[in-house]
């Protein structure tokens, strides 16, 4: 979700189509479709692989060459060689078992990079203990240096990819065709869901369960015909608990994927674990925690982050300030009650942006705005003066938030505050957004800003709430200072 950078599709390139025609109940996958065309995905996986091998040997043999001068010829060492090489082999390898090139995670931001800095740190660690075995005493600053160079050029080469991979999703190509199987009250879902993937799939083709009519093999010679690379299967397919294995059997000389849709929406990756339970396959689910050493954590890095900016900001907010102040009637400041966590009030600062009577003028243009929406956004707001129309457009005006950062009553991160008259439409879904403290920057700010419509954005807010960590809110404040450059859906 919070960290895709792919933008969203053409609905008419993604819509759902029926034309597979529809096989026998004995049938089985056809053998002119058991050979098929690698999916876009599989066609990343590979350069991914190239790529990461490429990285890794020149950080390491650049680490290597600048040591030489110091640490004399490398062959005259040989437990210095043999970190070398370990470092050449074990880094591949743990990037390839810790599925750091898996398909169902090309383009998903946090998860690809989480998986990238767990096998190379991984890899460094077991490096390092071959070199304390070798007691290789002399090449410790090259192995830093190896280190950190492979993890530099692993990131950057996985962004300069992904960016790739981005520019031929928005022409149309996506990363993988979809098969869609599931019961009618599961179809409508799955298929909208889908088809705003950013252009990740391409629904070419589903079959819509009727209980005991459809057989695996259905399933899987329709997926072939439609020219699917990928089958996705809803909840409850079938009454019998062997429907899945007898599918996986269908599929065996094919190179289809298959991805199982469980009744678990908006929940991250890290939440979800399978466990094995007799003969069940379960999904075990952590439930999202609000207390602890990580939200410490949060906690300390909010109150120094927010000492550093105020202190590197503060001469450029004081101007800002005078500017405000000069430029049109009434104080550089403006302050207004707003609902913190558990709906608690307190007084949220900004610079004024608006005419000195902004809110008096507020109710009356409320009254135009469409039903259900609990924010209040005008994209062309005539209570907006003209200085404060750029400082919004860059988020300037949010800066004096970082005195209610430091005071506790917001977090770097977080979902927007929203003041009371808002909160007043909230429903019981949205209600769930004050559960922890409002934040300076959020998901919505890195997904569309303004531009989103209240369902996504409460959609997005809940998916950071009960999905919240330190490496999920690092992600999003590195992509606020490009959503904020861009100054794209702030009004």
């Amino acid at each position: 979700a919070a960290a895709n950078e792919s933008p969203r599709p053409n609905a008419a390139a993604e819509a759902p189509t029926n034309a597979a025609p529809k096989a026998s109940p004995s049938a089985s996958p056809s053998p002119n479709h058991t050979h098929q065309t690698r999916s876009t995905a599989s066609l990343y996986g590979t350069d991914l692989a190239v790529v990461d091998t490429i990285c890794i040997f020149v950080a390491i043999m650049a680490g290597t060459i600048s040591g030489l001068s110091t640490t004399g010829p490398l062959l005259d060492d040989r437990g210095r060689l043999a970190v070398i090489v370990g470092l050449m082999v074990l880094w591949p390898t743990m990037l390839w078992i810790k599925q750091t090139r898996d398909r169902t995670i090309l383009g998903q931001g946090l998860e690809e990079y989480r998986r990238l800095l767990t096998a190379s740190a991984w890899a460094i660690v077991l490096a390092a203990a071959v070199a304390f075995f070798f007691r290789v005493d002399s090449a410790r600053s090259m192995f830093l240096l190896d280190a950190v160079l492979g993890l530099t050029f692993l990131l950057i080469g996985r962004w300069l990819v992904r960016r790739s991979m981005v520019r031929v999703m928005m022409r149309g190509i996506p990363l993988s065709k979809v098969f869609v199987a599931a019961r009618e009250a599961h179809m409508d879902y799955l298929t909208t869901e889908l088809a705003a993937g950013a252009g990740r799939f391409k629904i070419v083709g589903s079959l819509q369960q009727t209980p005991g009519k459809r057989t695996p093999a259905d399933v899987v010679e329709q997926a072939l015909a439609c020219g699917a690379d990928t089958i996705v299967v809803g909840a409850s397919m079938s009454d019998s608990p062997q429907w899945t294995r007898e599918l996986g059997w269908a599929m065996e000389h094919t190179d289809l994927h298959l991805l199982l849709s469980p009744n678990v929406v908006e929940v991250a990756g890290p939440r979800l674990q399978v466990t094995r339970v007799e003969g069940l396959t379960l999904v075990s689910v952590d439930m999202p925690k609000f207390t602890g050493a990580n939200w410490v954590a949060k906690r300390t890095i909010d109150l120094v982050g927010s000492v550093l900016l105020l202190i590197i900001l503060g001469i450029p907010m004081l101007i800002i300030g005078l500017t405000v102040r000069l430029t049109s009637p009434g104080p550089a400041l403006f302050k207004q009650p707003r609902a913190g966590r558990d709906g608690k009030p307190f007084t949220c600062w900004k610079f004024r942006s608006m005419v000195k009577d902004a809110d008096a003028l507020r109710p009356a243009l409320r009254e135009g705005q469409e039903p259900g929406e609990a924010t209040f956004k005008i994209e062309d707001d005539p209570r907006v003066t003209t200085i404060g129309r750029f400082i919004r457009r860059y988020s300037i005006d949010e800066l004096p938030q970082l005195v209610n950062v430091l005071r506790a009553d917001m977090s770097l991160v977080g979902p927007r505050p929203h003041s009371f008259d808002d909160v007043e439409l909230y429903n019981e879904m949205a209600t769930r957004r004050l559960t922890i403290r409002p934040g300076m920057t959020g998901l919505w700010q890195v997904s569309g800003r303004s531009d989103l419509d209240w369902e996504r954005n409460v959609l997005l807010d809940l998916y950071y709430v009960e999905n919240w960590s330190l490496g999920l809110d690092i992600a999003i404040f590195m992509k606020t200072l490009v959503a904020v450059a861009r100054g794209q859906g702030a009004y």
